[in-house]
């Protein structure tokens, strides 16, 4: 009566498909290897001469079919020893309880499924386990082994089985696969109860082709053709038709396309904002966000959040930022303070803001920095499944979406007397950031699931700079990271790191993120000093040693400096910090005194030095010192200390028009970024201006923040999430 009730209340179930419930005539498939399963659930019967292997039961319902189909055969169902699993969703196990309750078989299943079949739900009636399989673990009974081969994805369970047939005086390889679809609905990105369940998959398909294949069969009758081969087989044909390893291999490779066409379309949907300053660094959403709001207008939430001024990147329902706590906050010099303190990753709800969940890496040292900046500066990035965020005071760190850390890797300490600035990206398997400083410079790509070194390239022309890295795609050719440097900008091959082109006669210290517009870039560096016309002349060494060597050792100290500007600054003249100036250090002095303020149109496509060719125009004043450009309908703006707005034709250079943001002549560390139709500027005093956008721009709102403002902003979904020195805003309509 209990197995009777049983099939009654879950036969409802298998009305998903019609096919599922259609009996199938059994048959033998090759030696001992027999179908007993329905049309659409395919269940399988391994005899041995000490009693037979069950392979998959179906519904609660559809065991009465299976049971039929075993006797028809000539075997006896009480005769099955083993039930074994392709993975634990109802249409595979649904059936266990009722055909142990039939046979008295001994279930075996993976961890992960063992954990479904002995709570039950979801159509699956709770079922005893009584031996947890393992991966590579062997099943054997009579003489007749079968070997369990997990392969996670459809389930976390999920396992493929595999056996040596003999049939005709020949062995032959079988393969019972799993699963490998992504059914309909299945989130690939952000599931916080599966979070690996994307490198699961990308795992299991590895796996299955290293799979030796003569036999290929499956948990579902349509992926390899039962109806069809069955029908051959009782036609008696030459040949066996399940012998088909060539099938195997092209529905593997059919199931893994689907899966990363899948994966893609699902990772672009979540993308909102994935890195510092959204898609590409563009600064640009397609929903428009309120033009007026503040702390008390269209305020959604608010959540206090850590000292740090890395910006807000959004994928999906999630956001993340960095901060830091402990530390002792000192102006720029070369010595390292050590203290105790964290570096934090923070994750929110972007619905609520809500924090999800909080993650501190201990704080080795603490450097100097500029007061302006700090350790928690770096923005974040994420793929999707997983963000990477970098801390000056520490290196990189990945977590996955729910907080699990997934790799670490410890960097530094670095020269740079203000401190780390440069925010890494990502570009298909790499992680890429920038390690520019006053001394061993250098651009670093990693592995983006392992944090293994996958190559670095020494920058020794160039020191200290804050710049992150910008993708240039060019028609015909291979992936440039884009990477501004002080003196130069330097394009880089994606894939090996390779260097491509660069453009003399920058600035030093850059501090924005180049701007791609089809094929053409726009990159700029500032620094104070270098807005003169002409370069300022230097001494050389031997000259100046000449005047001030005074014990004739031929180096120079800082008490033998006569410059009073230079003796306060020696550190940032004494790059390695020995003491004395060295040849190099002298000379990379007279680059910083001669190089002048620029901005960059160079037109992609080129190799070695393409100043002199490829640089389309430049500009030298009216330029931001922090604040990234921004293209935006046609127009280029750039937002200068002071509240200088300039709007440029970006095709030519030509200024269209210039004027101040009345009532915020300030200093702006916030990039300007815009939606639509509009631009909004966030200064340092939290300042915030929204202009129209157009060649002819003009001010539509102008208000102000409770707190200071470093961040950019982050625009997605018709919302603005604005960090303050203190918490984290999202504003928008109710």
């Amino acid at each position: 009566m209990f197995v009777l009730a049983m099939i009654a209340l879950l036969s409802p179930r298998a009305a998903a498909q019609a096919d599922w419930n259609e009996p199938m005539e059994p048959f033998r498939i090759a030696g001992n290897v027999h179908y007993v399963g329905t049309q659409g659930l395919s269940a399988y019967l391994v005899t041995t001469k000490e009693g037979h292997i069950l392979i998959d039961t179906g519904f609660a319902h559809t065991v009465p079919a299976v049971r039929r189909s075993v006797e028809k055969l000539g075997f006896r169902f009480r005769d099955i020893k083993i039930l074994l699993a392709s993975h634990a969703h109802a249409d595979h196990v649904g059936g266990h309880a009722v055909a142990k309750e039939f046979s008295g078989a001994r279930v075996m299943a993976s961890e992960p499924d063992a954990a479904v079949l002995s709570k039950g739900g979801d159509g699956i009636p709770a079922v005893a386990v009584e031996r947890v399989l393992n991966n590579g673990d062997m099943v054997t009974l009579g003489g007749v082994t079968l070997k369990a081969h997990l392969t996670p994805g459809h389930t976390k369970g999920c396992t493929t089985w595999t056996m040596t047939v003999s049939d005709g005086g020949k062995k032959y390889e079988v393969v019972f696969m799993g699963g490998w679809g992504v059914n309909d609905g299945t989130r690939l990105v952000q599931n916080a109860g599966y979070p690996s369940i994307a490198e699961d998959y990308e795992g299991t398909f590895r796996t299955l082709r290293g799979l030796k294949c003569d036999i290929f069969l499956a948990q579902h009758g349509g992926i390899f053709g039962l109806k069809e081969k069955a029908a051959r087989l009782r036609g008696r044909p030459a040949g066996n038709p399940f012998l088909d390893g060539g099938g195997y291999v092209a529905a593997l490779n059919r199931a893994e396309q689907a899966f990363h066409g899948e994966y893609a379309r699902q990772r672009k949907d979540a993308l909102l904002w994935p890195q510092f300053r959204g898609k590409q660094s563009l600064g640009t959403s397609e929903a428009a966000v309120p033009v007026e709001f503040g702390p008390g207008k269209k305020v959604l939430w608010k959540t206090a959040v850590p000292m740090g001024h890395s910006s807000p990147v959004i994928a999906g329902d999630r956001i993340f930022l960095t901060g830091e706590e402990g530390g002792v906050r000192s102006d720029a010099g070369r010595d390292k303070v050590k203290t105790e303190g964290a570096l934090i990753t923070i994750c929110l709800d972007r619905e609520t803001g809500r924090v999800l969940w909080r993650r501190d890496v201990p704080r080795p040292r603490t450097e100097r920095y500029q007061p302006t900046n700090s350790s928690a500066s770096p923005s974040a990035v994420t793929d999707g499944n997983n963000v990477y965020v970098f801390f000056g005071d520490y290196g990189l760190v990945s977590y996955r979406f729910d907080g699990e850390e997934r790799w670490r890797l410890p960097l530094g300490p670095f020269n740079n007397v203000n401190g780390h600035g440069s925010s890494p990206i990502l570009h298909g398997g790499k992680l890429y950031l920038i390690c520019d400083q006053d001394t061993d410079s250098y651009l670093l790509a990693l592995d983006k699931d392992t944090g293994k070194v996958a190559w670095k390239v020494e920058r020794p022309e160039i020191t200290r700079g804050y710049a992150t890295p910008a993708l240039f795609a060019p028609e015909g050719g291979p992936v440039e990271l884009i990477v501004p440097g002080a003196y130069q900008l330097t394009s880089y091959e994606a894939e090996s790191g390779k260097r491509l082109w660069w453009v003399r006669g920058q600035s030093w210290q850059p501090k924005s993120v180049p701007i791609i517009q089809g094929n053409m870039i726009y990159a700029h560096s500032w620094e104070g000093g270098g807005e003169a016309e002409q370069p300022t002349e230097t001494p050389t060494l031997a000259e100046q040693l000449a005047q001030w060597d005074d014990d004739k050792n031929g180096k120079l100290t800082q008490n033998e400096m006569r410059n009073p500007g230079w003796q306060r600054s020696f550190y940032t003249i004494d790059l390695d910090g020995d003491g004395s100036v060295s040849e190099k250090e002298w000379e990379f002095l007279r680059a910083r005194r001669a190089a002048r303020n620029r901005l960059v149109a160079v037109r992609g496509g080129g190799r070695g030095d393409i100043t002199n060719t490829h640089v389309v125009w430049s500009m030298q004043k009216f330029l931001p010192n922090v604040p990234s450009p921004l293209i935006y309908d046609g127009v280029l703006y750039l937002i200068r200390d002071g509240g200088v707005l300039s709007g440029v034709d970006p095709r030519t250079g030509k200024i269209f028009k210039q004027g101040r943001l009345t009532g915020a002549l300030d200093t702006y560390y916030a990039s300007p970024v815009a939606a639509g139709g509009k631009v909004y500027f966030v200064s340092q005093q939290g300042k915030v201006t929204v202009v129209k956008a157009g060649p002819e721009w003009e001010i539509e709102a102008s208000f102000e923040m409770d707190d200071e403002c470093y961040a950019t902003p982050a625009l997605t979904g018709g919302r603005i999430f604005l960090r303050t020195r203190s918490a984290l805003y999202s504003f928008g309509e109710n």
